[in-house]
């Protein structure tokens, strides 16, 4: 089942997309986790470089920017229907849609990034959470798993 403004063989709103890391996956010496906790928290979806990540729902682009620690060339987004934020980081540089800038379903939020900033594999995190409004990619601690999100707006899975 496709969601409605999503293209075809698409998985978490990117084309082809695969699933290379798991939300809470424990990776021992990990520098990213919050509080020193070595689990990503996050969801990293690969797709070749340039490819595009289309938006799951309707909201608002709420903070941008560059990360040198981790998260690279990062986009934040709120969906109001359901008051969740959630940041992708590992952009394409250039690929942000300003801050105040409303998407619907199916819109371009940004494309996959390289390995030029020191990744593995080009491909997007995804972090979900409550309370972070575009202060900083990572915010709180208290992280939701993206699947939250995923299934809250009504995507099938």
């Amino acid at each position: 089942m496709q969601a409605t403004g999503l293209p075809d063989n698409t998985w978490w709103g990117v084309p082809n997309g695969v699933t290379e890391a798991a939300y809470n996956l424990y990776v021992p010496g990990y520098q990213f986790g919050c509080n020193g906790d070595q689990r990503h928290k996050g969801l990293d979806i690969s797709a070749p470089t340039g490819t595009n990540i289309h938006a799951w729902g309707s909201g608002q682009v709420v903070g941008t920017g560059y990360d040198a620690g981790g998260y690279h060339r990062w986009i934040q987004v709120y969906f109001p229907s359901i008051d969740m934020t959630m940041t992708m980081g590992h952009l394409l540089d250039g690929s942000q849609l300003p801050v105040g800038r409303t998407f619907e379903e199916g819109d371009v939020w940004a494309q996959v990034g390289t390995t030029a900033d020191g990744l593995t594999f080009p491909h997007v995190h995804y972090r979900a959470s409550h309370g972070n409004w575009g202060a900083s990619p990572i915010g709180p601690c208290d992280d939701v798993d993206p699947f939250v999100v995923w299934s809250s707006l009504g995507l099938p899975a």
